[in-house]
């Protein structure tokens, strides 16, 4: 990894913005890749190998502060983890095979679908419901995470929509989210590296700069008003993905 002025402060600020919405509202992670593949004009596969590897920072980071609040269900978390591991490198596994063109595309799906949930979906307090059996913690890991692998998108991105769609509470489906980064970071990485397009100089890059976007993001929270931002990035993510269209379409 190689950049020059003005390039990489450009790329500093760019992902320390990106962490910041990320701690402050939980949402702007997945326009990354299509971004830094426009910023850099790095191949989209090393792109993907190196978001998902800068995850295993983020993903401790998160992990981290919120294990202290108490929102992480360990038992869960376990099961989900395992689903994880088989799931991301599966998904690695997958990348390499795929035309970059099909990545693309499933990214601009993605982040379309992203935006679109964050100008319609409704925050608020979700019902407490017991545990799921163990086998269905293990196939939802299994498919948060080779989404996650194949895309670059965030775990917190998958996994946590369908943790609150089954009505689990929405703290411990955020810190589970969290938590979570960490094997699929771990296993997908593992795989990328085999397959060679793991760019662990700008993984470190990223890591680093949303580590301490996320640090602030999460002291801004409370003094933010989060439904006006999240809307303004919905437009972003919503932008990105026409943007991204126009481009395959060309």
């Amino acid at each position: 990894m190689i950049f020059t002025w003005p390039i990489l402060p450009i790329i500093i600020v760019f992902l320390i913005a990106i962490g910041v919405m990320i701690g402050a509202v939980s949402v702007g992670g997945v326009v990354m890749v299509p971004a830094l593949v426009l910023l850099t004009g790095i191949k989209i596969h090393v792109v993907v190998a190196s978001v998902t590897f800068s995850a295993l920072f983020s993903g401790a980071l998160g992990t981290y502060l919120y294990g202290r609040q108490g929102a992480i269900r360990w038992s869960m978390g376990l099961w989900l983890g395992i689903g994880a591991m088989v799931g991301a490198y599966s998904g690695s596994a997958v990348l390499i095979r795929l035309p970059g063109v099909a990545v693309e595309a499933i990214v601009a799906i993605l982040v379309l679908a992203t935006g679109i949930h964050a100008v319609f979906g409704k925050a608020g307090a979700a019902e407490e419901r017991p545990s799921l059996a163990p086998w269905a913690m293990l196939l939802i890991g299994f498919a948060a995470a080779f989404g996650s692998a194949v895309s670059g998108a965030g775990g917190p991105l998958l996994l946590v929509p369908i943790l609150m769609w089954i009505k689990g509470p929405i703290l411990t489906a955020v810190g589970l989210g969290q938590l979570f980064q960490i094997p699929v970071a771990l296993f997908a990485t593992a795989r990328n590296w085999q397959s060679g397009i793991v760019d662990f100089e700008f993984g470190l890059l990223i890591g680093g700069c949303l580590m301490l976007g996320v640090f602030f993001g999460a002291r801004l929270s409370a003094a933010i008003n989060a439904a006006a931002v999240r809307r303004i990035v919905a437009l972003v993510l919503i932008g990105t993905a026409i943007v991204m269209f126009a481009r395959m379409a060309l």
